[in-house]
């Protein structure tokens, strides 16, 4: 019973270790990206400002369906130690990542979320990012 106590133990100790080294990893990731595409607030800024000068480029240029692709690394990585069976963890809505893409699609000026399939971005999103880790 101590032989499987200890082996229990270590099993547990070296995974904190694997984790902890992958978080410091993670925590660099995205150091040597330029500074207009390395935060996922500038980057939806821009689209958001191209969306709004240039609506026909940009819905020719199919960025809706694009977007999630684009923004899931930086949701992956933000949900790297996430895990939805721990109680004390907060709910994903209330992560950075959430709440930079919830007001995508949002018109600040009238109050009312545009006509747009981009309003879905957030489903789309947890599809491609969240849905695999929950498999």
């Amino acid at each position: 019973a101590v032989v499987r106590l200890v082996l229990l133990y270590i099993g547990i100790s070296s995974r904190l270790v694997f984790a902890g080294k992958v978080m410091q990893e993670a925590s660099v990731m995205f150091e040597d990206v330029h500074d207009e595409f390395c935060s996922m607030e500038i980057i939806r800024q821009r689209f958001e400002k191209w969306k709004l000068t240039d609506k026909a480029s940009y819905s020719q240029a199919y960025v809706g369906l694009c977007l999630p692709k684009l923004f899931a690394p930086f949701v992956r990585l933000q949900m790297l130690d996430w895990n939805p069976l721990e109680s004390e963890e907060k709910d994903f809505e209330q992560m950075e990542w959430f709440e930079t893409l919830a007001l995508f699609g949002y018109d600040a000026e009238s109050g009312e979320v545009r006509k747009d399939d981009d309003v879905n971005l957030i489903p789309r999103v947890v599809e491609k990012a969240l849905v695999p880790k929950l498999q």
